[in-house]
């Protein structure tokens, strides 16, 4: 049994440790403040400029050895490190310089420069058919509103409007309160004698801003003059929060995860069809989406969707044998068990279940319990709930 502490630091900051025998220790500051609550891609060019100057955020990671990074999301922005347990409140105090220091040293010439480089990130992930696909897919899916849906150009144009005082904004609003610090492994239960630097954090607690999905169900072809067909279906679900979230991830997991997955041996193994084939269910705060990709050749197209949903229908009609379930179960929870063998993953983890679930212990208490009592009905139930074709949104790349 993992030992796992919640604590309140003086600015109100969750703290959560998960006690590990390690040389090291990993640390993961998430704030739920995503890209939902910003102009398009502006939380991202924050996620840059945080680690300016590098000479000076990096100066203690780069003398203990260890990671430091950032990462954006539509619901939330993180930032994470590991290093060597004896440098644990050495990594506080680079913390403490990325909330508070860091954005003395920004310039308007800075953001240019930043500006520029984040663009070219963009137009990379644009320039390759699945990035392409996605930004068209949650278009599609989401509708044109929505962080994640804007060609570069599109963003370059409104990243025009983001100068020096709208990000200093931006950070003001990250707040302690909506917020939480996860540390695993090593380290002294006595939060006094490391949390001190990040105490002196302080933020403007602000109104998370609500989404709403406006799918454009059917078929929609972006051709690009492609040798192949890049495809992706997708379907509006339930958030994290919904029991259903768990039920769906198994399913996917039926569908795809393993060579001997439903979808893989009828699109690979059996017809020759598709070299891969992915199925994920994705969460945010206030809904879900189950999407399902693949690839195949340019005359195969109507084939391969067809195979898919005669897949889903069978579920949907016969459900999912007792053997499918079972090692889906037993997988689902193995991989669980390998992430916590990795301690940021494990960081992340808790940090996650603490703001959303309100209990770092949920993937103990409730998450691995429940997939255990997982039963065929469930399955049948989401797949008849969630996946039927009139109301999925098909979004093919050629």
């Amino acid at each position: 049994m993992v030992k796992i502490e919640r604590k309140k630091a003086r600015n109100n900051l969750d703290v959560v440790i998960a006690y590990r025998q390690a040389f090291s220790v990993a640390a993961e500051l998430l704030i739920l403040y995503g890209e939902r609550n910003t102009k398009e891609e502006a939380l991202h060019l924050l996620e840059h400029l945080l680690f300016k100057p590098e000479d000076k955020t990096f100066e203690i990671v780069k003398k203990a050895g260890g990671m430091l990074n950032a990462k954006t999301s539509q619901d939330s922005i993180s930032i994470y490190f590991w290093m060597p347990a004896e440098h644990i409140q050495g990594g506080m105090k680079t913390l403490k310089f990325i909330l508070l220091d860091s954005n003395k040293y920004w310039t308007d010439e800075l953001i240019k420069t930043e500006k520029s480089i984040l663009l070219q990130e963009l137009r990379e992930y644009w320039s390759q058919p699945e990035g392409m696909l996605n930004i068209l897919f949650r278009r599609k899916l989401l509708g044109k509103d929505f962080p994640d849906t804007k060609d570069p150009s599109e963003i370059e144009e409104e990243l025009k409007t983001v100068d020096l005082k709208y990000l200093r904004k931006i950070l003001s609003e990250l707040s302690p309160e909506i917020s939480c610090l996860s540390v695993v492994g090593s380290v002294c239960s006595d939060i006094n004698e490391w949390i001190a630097p990040v105490e002196e954090w302080k933020g403007v607690k602000v109104k998370i801003r609500k989404l709403e999905p406006k799918p454009e169900y059917g078929i929609h072809k972006f051709i690009k003059n492609l040798p192949t067909a890049y495809i992706r279906l997708g379907f509006i679900t339930v958030p994290y929060n919904n029991e259903d979230n768990i039920y769906l991830k198994l399913l996917s997991s039926i569908l795809a995860v393993f060579p001997t997955s439903r979808l893989y041996k009828k699109l690979r193994l059996e017809r020759g069809l598709s070299y891969y084939v992915t199925a994920s269910q994705h969460s945010s705060l206030d809904f879900g989406y189950f999407s399902i990709s693949t690839a195949t050749k340019l005359t195969k197209v109507d084939e391969v969707i067809n195979i898919i949903f005669q897949e889903l229908e069978k579920i949907i009609d016969e459900g999912v044998s007792e053997e499918e379930l079972d090692e889906v179960k037993k997988w689902t929870i193995g991989s669980i068990k390998l992430l916590l063998d990795t301690l940021t993953s494990f960081a992340s983890l808790i940090a996650e279940h603490t703001l959303i679930h309100n209990n770092p212990r949920y993937l103990f208490d409730v998450l691995i319990p429940k997939i255990k009592k997982a039963k065929i009905e469930d399955i049948q139930r989401i797949a008849k709930k969630y996946l039927q074709r009139d109301r999925c949104v098909i979004c093919i790349l050629s």
